[in-house]
């Protein structure tokens, strides 16, 4: 299992809960992945992962805009480097390629926990102290 732990806060407590419900979403995947699913209840769990990480980024942003982070533009391409990743597994593979989003899962679990260890806690700072950083943490989520 893939866990949050308080080593990975960022210092504001509503991106935090992101990460750990982030968590939460990549390991229903993984269970989904070890318990032999199908493959369109794995693409089902791998869209919900998909729409919350999309909310969580466009929040995450939001509130870099607002103390004006130098690393946006880059933070932002990670952010798109990664959905665009997903996106190609949204059609799910045929039954005989199911590895595939153990693969997935195995990466997923990687680029969460490092994205958040070095270019999230990287903002911390720049939130800090910042008015309003909390109202911008508001953005709406997308719903179908």
């Amino acid at each position: 299992m893939a866990n949050w732990t308080a080593k990975m806060s960022v210092g504001v407590e509503i991106l935090d809960q992101d990460h750990r419900t982030l968590f939460d979403l990549l390991n229903k995947l993984k269970d989904a992945v070890g318990d032999n699913t199908t493959t369109q209840t794995m693409g089902e769990v791998l869209a919900e992962l998909y729409d919350y990480a999309d909310y969580h980024f466009r929040r995450e942003e939001a509130m870099m805009v607002l103390c004006g982070y130098a690393e946006l533009a880059e933070h932002k391409a990670l952010h798109q480097e990664l959905t665009s990743r997903i996106e190609r597994f949204l059609d799910p593979p045929p039954r005989s390629e199911t590895n595939l989003y153990a693969e997935l899962v195995d990466f997923l679990e990687n680029w969460l926990t490092g994205h958040i260890m070095v270019e999230d806690k990287a903002y911390g700072p720049c939130f800090a102290g910042v008015d309003g950083i909390e109202e911008a943490a508001k953005v709406e989520r997308l719903e179908d």
